[in-house]
Parts: structure tokens; C-alpha cells; sequence
């Protein structure tokens, strides 16, 4: 009985040994390995902070921090002393994501029970301010009435949202703004919503849009919004291209040149002569779609 005692003893001290030895060197702890920001405006940069503790009795050394994706830049303590802690910033570009996210950082170090750890930062991307659908696009005719283009806007964390004011980009693009009714309001906007109304002036001049709205608002965060205006006027009449051009040559025989008269208007236009105002031009017609284009 003695000998197996002090069998049985020497081979629990031999255990606690091997105990001892499998449990020394660094050993990092992450209290906060998933962090969710909440919800954040569309084309912001988070940056959040992870802070690290070795537990062991022996240096961490944090060898890389891979992020899974480009968007996302990382700044690291490469060594923790033994009881001490250490940071992983990380910058996450968030001008290409709407809706929710997650991205992911795997880190890797000398800690050999957890080689690798995977760091986690969740947002809800979607602008403060929202407007549906978020846009204005006109194509018309001079002269046509066009319908108005409604945007319906809404803030994702203010409940009493309120419009203040509208700016046109345009003297002939007429805006104005109420309360939504119920029946106008967008399902997944929450709180108070308006409607801003975007109409196109018959005499607007032909040419192109390209600009924005500007809405005003009492978010204490986003207290304007831009919404584009794009689009064309056109003319009821149109020569595709505006002249024919002959060049610079010696005339030995008749030189041929066309130009196509296009109609936009939804009315039937008859082409019904062509005139030439210089001597020497002798022009003819012929009729391309009926009531749409002729080439002259």
C-alpha cells in the first residue's frame, strides 16, 4: 500500500506539472469580440476599438489582424505584456452598403490554446434621412404636361421628423411640401413622414437637368438632404444633326448630305415642304417612321 501511495502521489505531482506547463505563456482574453453599432448613416466611416488582455505569465504578440474586407483599415498593439492589454482599431468605410452588415477581423497571435480570433463589427447602414424612391427624372416635350414626380421622406430615428423647406435647383421645376396622408406613407419609414411634390413647368426650356433638390429638415443631424434632378426637355421638332456640312472640297458633281427631322410630340406632324434659303440646294424628302422622322 505504501508503494502505491507514493506511486499514486508521484504521479498526481507529475500531472500538475504537465497542468502547469500546458497553462503558462500568453493567454489573450477579448471581453467584446462582436460589436454592434446600431444603426448608421449611409457613406459614414466607423471606428471601433477592441481591447485586448493577455492573462498569461508570458508576452502576446499579436502577429497580423486580417480584415475580410477592403473597406476596412486596422490599427494594432503588436506586443502585450504579461497582465497588461492592448487595442485593435478598425476604420470601416461604409459608402457602398446599405441594409445590414457585418464585417469580420481575424487575428492571429503566439497564444497557443487560441491561435486565431475572429473579431466582429454589425451596423444597420441606411440614411438618418430616407426618401422615396429618391430621385427626380423628367423626359418631356415643350409645351407637354408632365406628372408630378412625388418623393415620400422619412427619418429613421427622429419620431416628431418634420420638413422645413425645399430649394429648387431649377426656375421651371416647382417643388412644395406637406404631412404624408396615411395612404401615402412607406411602410418601413417609421414616425412622421411628409410628402415633397416635383413638377416640371410647361414652358421649361429644352435641355438638360442635372442637379438636386435640396429639403430641409429639423434632424439634428442631417438638416438638409439632396435628392437629384435629372433628365432632358425636348424640342417638339429636332434635326439630328442641327446643319449638314459638305466640307471643304472642289464641287465637279452633286455632293449628297441628309439631315433627320425627328418628332417628339405625341401629335402626327406632317412634313410638308422644304425650302432651301441659298442658291444651288436642291432638297427632297423622304419620310422615315410615319409621323415620327423624315430625312431631308
Amino acid at each position: 500500500m505504501t508503494r502505491l501511495a507514493g506511486t499514486f502521489a508521484a504521479a498526481l505531482i507529475l500531472a500538475s506539472a504537465a497542468v502547469s506547463v500546458a497553462q503558462s505563456g500568453p493567454s489573450l482574453v477579448v471581453d467584446e469580440p462582436i460589436r454592434d453599432v446600431g444603426i448608421v448613416e449611409s457613406g459614414a466611416t466607423v471606428r471601433h476599438t477592441f481591447v485586448l488582455r493577455n492573462e498569461g505569465d508570458a508576452r502576446l504578440e499579436i502577429r497580423e489582424v486580417d480584415p475580410d474586407c477592403g473597406c476596412t483599415v486596422v490599427d494594432y498593439d503588436r506586443r502585450i505584456a504579461p497582465g497588461g492589454s492592448g487595442e485593435i482599431t478598425a476604420d470601416v468605410d461604409l459608402s457602398t452598403f446599405v441594409g445590414p452588415i457585418a464585417k469580420y477581423l481575424l487575428v492571429y497571435t503566439n497564444d497557443v490554446a487560441r491561435p486565431e480570433v475572429t473579431l466582429t463589427i454589425k451596423a444597420e447602414v441606411r440614411p438618418l434621412v430616407q426618401a422615396h424612391p429618391g430621385y427626380v427624372r423628367f423626359l418631356a416635350v415643350v409645351g407637354d404636361e408632365v406628372e408630378p414626380a412625388d418623393q415620400t421622406i422619412w427619418a429613421s430615428d427622429v419620431a416628431d421628423f418634420e420638413v422645413t423647406g425645399v430649394r429648387s435647383p431649377y426656375p421651371f421645376v416647382d417643388v412644395a411640401f406637406r404631412e404624408a396622408a396615411e395612404n401615402e406613407r412607406r411602410s418601413e419609414g417609421q414616425g412622421r413622414q411628409w410628402v415633397v411634390a416635383v413638377s416640371l413647368a410647361p414652358d421649361a426650356p429644352v435641355g438638360p437637368m442635372a442637379d438636386h433638390l435640396v429639403v430641409q429638415t429639423n434632424h439634428p443631424e442631417k438638416p438638409s438632404v439632396r435628392i437629384p434632378v435629372s433628365g432632358f426637355v425636348r424640342p417638339v421638332l429636332a434635326a439630328s444633326p442641327p446643319f449638314a456640312d459638305f466640307g471643304r472640297r472642289e464641287v465637279t458633281a452633286p455632293i449628297r448630305a441628309s439631315v433627320k427631322i425627328e418628332n417628339f410630340s405625341e401629335d402626327e406632324i406632317e412634313l410638308t415642304g422644304v425650302r432651301p434659303r441659298a442658291a444651288g440646294f436642291s432638297p427632297t424628302s423622304r419620310p422615315g417612321s410615319p409621323g415620327c422622322s423624315w430625312s431631308s
